[in-house]
Formats: structure tokens, sequence, C-alpha cells
């Protein structure tokens, strides 16, 4: 056989192949644009990352598997829209949920009547799992779970005498930080004041009074952006008091934006770092090598939900020979057992409500010469259903 037809058999085997193999895709809903859009580009590279691995096993198997990906731009208010474009694709069987608290929300109550696979790698609002739910789950600690730490933190390790606690009036925040002023209720911490604030103008007059209140610790609840502004305008003031938060702290951006004023922050976190976890220098070496940059632990969340769902979806054709249903896609995600040696962030599998059975939480501290976050203190999170 001569090498011309050898080719075109080749190519005929190949269309073959490509023509017998089931096509199906998953969606990503992340911030691609507006104040997020550094998260959520760092989360897609993840999740391309994820399939980027697994294609010569999926195409062995004769499975096609492709991302959609679809920016809500962190506005609730896009939810609609983007519930409607993942129902009018037959092929999109599963999601990755949105960063957002809101904006998982409002999809979730659209998705009540058309049920499509939800998982969220960072969504930690409490009542995403008490709404009974089947199609969704997440990796993540719930804001109960890092108000109790960051409480538990606040009272006996720190032994602070006085607080004073501040939301960004948006979901994470406010379910973070009355979570965080319900915790501390019984303990010796004083609170001396609960406020809500939006923008510039807001956070400088309440820096002030804060100021004059002289608390030893302000707790923040809310996006990063948010948070170096009253930082920066509590630093302004003169105060030197110490200043904790939750889990988006965690990032550079943060730092970018307080700068000088950044290091001895304090702030509860479900990611930790990277180098903490059994995988996580397989992780870090495999996202350098393909982006040419570094990353956090954050991202290692998207990373683990992207081959979660991709599990799913190999598990059902397995055991079928046919592209999964929305509702089998459902049931497979809730059946996951992710051990510790094949995930990052540790060993997945969920609860009937939809949370993890075993979550790792930090106390964060940003370090004044490394600009990065160190580890203060761990814990686990067991939900109780």
């Amino acid at each position: 056989m001569n090498a011309r037809k050898r080719l075109a058999m080749l190519v005929a085997l190949l269309a073959l192949g490509n023509a017998s193999a089931v096509s199906m895709k998953l969606a990503a809903v992340l911030p691609l644009t507006g104040p997020l859009s550094t998260l959520g580009s760092e989360a897609r590279k993840a999740i391309q990352l994820a399939l980027k691995q697994r294609i010569p096993e999926l195409q062995q198997l004769g499975l096609d598997v492709q991302w959609v990906f679809l920016d809500d731009a962190n506005e609730p208010s896009r939810a609609p829209a983007l519930v409607a474009s993942v129902i009018r694709d037959p092929q999109i069987v599963g999601m990755i949920g949105p960063l957002s608290s809101g904006v998982t929300l409002k999809m979730g109550e659209q998705l009540v009547a058309n049920p499509v696979a939800m998982v969220s790698a960072v969504t930690p609002a409490d009542n995403l799992t008490e709404k009974g739910w089947n199609f969704y789950s997440r990796i993540a600690a719930p804001n109960s779970a890092q108000a109790q730490a960051a409480s538990d933190y606040i009272a006996n390790s720190l032994k602070a005498k006085s607080v004073f606690i501040v939301s960004d009036n948006q979901t994470f925040g406010n379910d973070l930080t009355n979570a965080v002023q319900k915790e501390l209720n019984g303990t010796a911490v004083k609170s001396l004041g609960f406020a809500g604030v939006t923008g510039a103008a807001d956070t400088t007059a309440l820096a002030a009074r804060i100021t004059a209140m002289q608390p030893e610790l302000v707790f923040f609840g809310g996006t990063f952006d948010e948070a170096a502004l009253l930082l920066n305008a509590l630093r302004a003031t003169g105060s030197q008091t110490l200043f904790m938060g939750g889990q988006t702290l965690a990032t550079p951006d943060f730092v970018r934006r307080t700068v000088k004023n950044a290091p001895g922050t304090l702030y509860v976190d479900g990611f930790g770092q990277l180098t903490g976890y059994v995988n996580g220098i397989n992780f870090v070496n495999a996202f350098a090598a393909e982006y040419q940059s570094h990353t956090g632990a954050g991202t290692a969340f998207s990373y683990d939900v992207a081959n979660l769902l991709i599990d799913a979806a190999e598990s059902v054709y397995r055991a079928t020979g046919k592209l999964p249903t929305r509702d089998q896609m459902i049931g497979a995600v809730r059946k996951t057992n992710i051990p510790v040696e094949r995930a990052v962030t540790g060993a997945i599998s969920f609860t009937p409500s939809g949370e993890r059975r075993v979550s790792p939480l930090f106390i964060m501290q940003i370090d004044k010469d490394s600009f990065a976050g160190g580890i203060k203190f761990i814990t686990k999170y067991r939900p109780k259903n």
C-alpha cells in the first residue's frame, strides 16, 4: 500500500471516529467582565486545563466534551437570560455555577422548572443548599461554617474585646456578616455596631465613625473591591484596628488595591494555600506550564469542579453508551465520590442537601514581606446533612 492510500485510509478512519463520537457540552457561568473578571478569567483557565488533560481519555471512550463559557459580569439581573441560553441548547447537560452567591441564587430559582446539574466551586451563601434543589451542589464551605471559624478565632485566639461589623449590602456580604454577628453573641466580644456600605462616599463616612469608636477589630463581608475601599479609608483616618474579611479577600486584586495597607489583614478562607494540598504542587506546575503564570488555591476549586462534571458525564456514558440526560447528570453529580488522590482540594462527595461532606477552612493573614496570605489556623467543616 503506497503512502497516498495509507493517508486516505487514515483520514477515513479519523472521520469515522469523529462521526461516531457522542458530542455534549458543559457550561461555565463566570464573571468574564466587570469587577470580578480577574477571578473569572483564572477560573476559565483552570476549567480549560481540566478538559485538555482529559481529552485523550475521552476520545478513546468516544465522548466529545466541549465547554461553553457564559459571562454573568457578577450581575444577578443576567440570570434569566443565562438560564434561557442553557435550557435551549439540548447538548448542555451540566454547568459550573457562578462565583457570586447572588447570581447563583437567581439562576437556581430560574432552573427549578427545568433543572440542570449546577455545581459551585466557591459560592458560599447558606440558603443555596437550604432550598431543596436536587440539581445544586457545591464544594466550598458555606458562610455559616466560615462565620463559625472566624468567630472562634476572633474570640478565642485573638481574644478581641470589641468588633465593628460591615457588609457591602450584597448577598454574600449580608449572609456572612449576619452569621458572624450571630456566632459572636454570647462570647466576650462586644459588638460596637453593624453597618452596610456601598461606594466610596458611604465608606469614607463610615470609616470616620468606626475610628471614633476604636474597635479592636473590623470584620467585613463582601467583595474585595469594597473591602479595599474600607481598609484604605480606615487607614487614612489613622486607625490601625485589625481588619478581617471573608474568602473574597483571597485575591491579588485586593492587595493591589490596598498596597501598603494590606499586610496584617486577616481573612477566613475555604481555599488556603495550594502547597498544603496533596496534589497542590501538581496543579501549580500544570497551570504554570500551560499558561506561564501562577494562580491561587481558589482556582483549583474550579479545576476540581470541572473534573467532577466530566467524571459524572463519563460515568453515565459508560453505563448507557448515550449522551447523558440532564436528569442522569443530576443523579451522577450527587453520587460523586472522588478520592483525595484524584482531586486537588481533597476528597469530594456530597450530603443529600448538596454540601461537601468535608470542607477545609483556614484563617489567613497577609504577610508584610510577600504580600501573600499565610496560614494562621486550620480546621474542617463537616455538615450535619
